[in-house]
């Protein structure tokens, strides 16, 4: 009944047949900052914004709510102060059925939808938080791979030339190198070939954290 509707905790709204309000209770006042005559008989879709495509029309269409029925759904709603809000509704149709009594004029049965609206602003607001958060180190890791992977194949542009010369140098006749610069060539070949092999770890890491790498 009303009573229980005007003393509820939550936002609650019934709307009749014709989808315009009909009980506004003091929690919906609150959370909408308007009061209850500024609304009563007014369109329910007036309380949420429909722009952008962030409204669905098709709240209280008959054949939604076969479906829908009781079903939470996240809106977005406008306060009369101009602030906007994330909602969560709830729909419940309840069939009015009329008296039987002879002098009721109506026979057809009437369906009143009761509303109830929670303020999920802050959630949402969080999760907004969380993705933008979540994007930003997404595209920080592309900008790290990408940037390992440029410098890779920059720093093994000239290792290639050292190791080359070094093979080459060691190649030459025993005559032209004493024991010592072998060994000295040698070491720089050993290290780089040691410095290419992590420079190969790097491109890897890189190609998988982009799904670029395959398997064998």
């Amino acid at each position: 009944g009303d009573v229980s509707l005007e003393s509820a905790g939550h936002a609650m709204v019934t709307i009749d047949h014709s989808r315009r309000i009909d009980v506004f209770n003091p929690a919906a006042e609150e959370m909408f900052a308007c009061s209850a005559r500024d609304v009563v008989g007014r369109p329910f879709d007036e309380l949420f914004v429909k722009d952008d495509g962030k409204y669905r029309g098709d709240i209280l269409d008959p054949g939604l709510l076969v479906y829908d029925i009781g079903q939470p759904r996240e809106l977005e709603a406008a306060r009369r102060d101009g602030t906007n809000m994330f909602v969560e509704l709830i729909v419940r149709p309840v069939d009015d059925i009329p008296s039987d009594h002879p002098l009721e004029k109506r026979k057809n049965v009437r369906t009143t939808y009761v509303c109830t609206l929670v303020d999920v602003t802050k959630r949402k607001q969080a999760e907004l938080a969380e993705y933008t958060a979540r994007i930003k180190a997404q595209s920080a890791n592309r900008a790290k791979s990408t940037f390992l992977a440029n410098m890779s194949h920059e720093l093994r542009t000239p290792l290639n030339a050292v190791l080359g010369f070094s093979q080459l140098a060691l190649s030459e006749k025993p005559v032209q190198l004493n024991d010592r610069q072998k060994e000295y060539i040698g070491s720089i070949l050993s290290s780089g070939q040691h410095l290419l092999s992590l420079i190969n770890d790097v491109l890897d890491l890189s190609k998988i954290e982009s799904d670029r790498f395959e398997l064998h």
